[in-house]
């Protein structure tokens, strides 16, 4: 018998968010452009994606959700519906199914992970657990080794800001006083999530270049990034963005 299925969720940012959608074509506000995307059940770092259920929802107003069927061949069945957000509700609502309606509070820790609260008046249990965004990553040690070239006539002093993000998705930073020589080198260690990146400071001295950024991942041994082509200038910012493999320099 065809029924359907009504997810009703309140969402309640756990950070503020103020960018608009480049996508002219989407009707959808702030809230509907941060849950653009593929969401897993679990956290896919530790199972995987070969039984991991999950939501995706699309620019267009579409959303699927996928679970495991428990086959030997990790078959997923899709079942597709559209959604869309009004203020802080989401509305889910698929053409086949059980009638369930569920309200539930959904707070963002960063932008690749939320989990759900219950909310006075719903009639089901919010769902247990945290949700992650495809392209959520773990937690690594990183080595960040930056060098460059500084005026060959005499040593200045340098002072190298390093930056890297925690869990909430919050910048932190701390600064390293250093020399250069005729060249300019300098290695730091953060624990990161998703984004690492640098500065440096030699305000009243001349000729000086960062051209090259190599990171290393510690836990793995792998190289993440390496750069030797780069022309990086006092007080610009370079960003490494993990999951996505791409950088800034501004």
């Amino acid at each position: 018998m065809k029924k359907r299925i009504y997810f009703l969720l309140f969402i309640l940012l756990g950070l503020s968010f103020g960018c608009s959608s480049d996508d002219s074509s989407s009707n959808l506000n702030e809230t509907g452009q941060r849950l653009l995307g593929k969401w897993y059940f679990g956290n896919p770092a530790i199972i995987g994606l070969a039984t991991n259920n999950s939501f995706t929802f699309t620019s267009n107003g579409e959303v699927t959700y996928s679970y495991w069927t428990g086959g030997a061949d990790n078959d997923f069945y899709n079942e597709s519906g559209t959604f869309n957000v009004d203020g802080d509700i989401m509305t889910m609502t698929f053409p086949e199914g059980v009638e369930l309606t569920f309200v539930q509070q959904v707070v963002f820790e960063n932008d690749f992970k939320v989990y759900f609260e219950p909310v006075d008046g719903s009639e089901l249990d919010a769902y247990e657990g945290d949700y992650f965004k495809e392209g959520y990553s773990e937690p690594y040690e990183y080595e960040i080794q930056i060098s460059g070239y500084s005026s060959s006539s005499q040593q200045y002093p340098i002072a190298i800001t390093y930056y890297w993000d925690e869990e909430s998705g919050t910048l932190v930073s701390q600064i390293v006083n250093s020399q250069t020589n005729t060249d300019i080198v300098n290695s730091f260690n953060v624990v990161a999530y998703d984004k690492i990146g640098f500065k440096y400071d030699v305000t009243g001295y001349e000729e000086s270049i960062i051209n090259s950024v190599y990171i290393t991942n510690l836990d793995t041994g792998s190289v993440i990034f390496d750069n030797s082509s780069l022309e990086i200038e006092d007080e610009q910012v370079f960003t490494l963005d993990i999951s996505e493999g791409t950088y800034t320099i501004q």
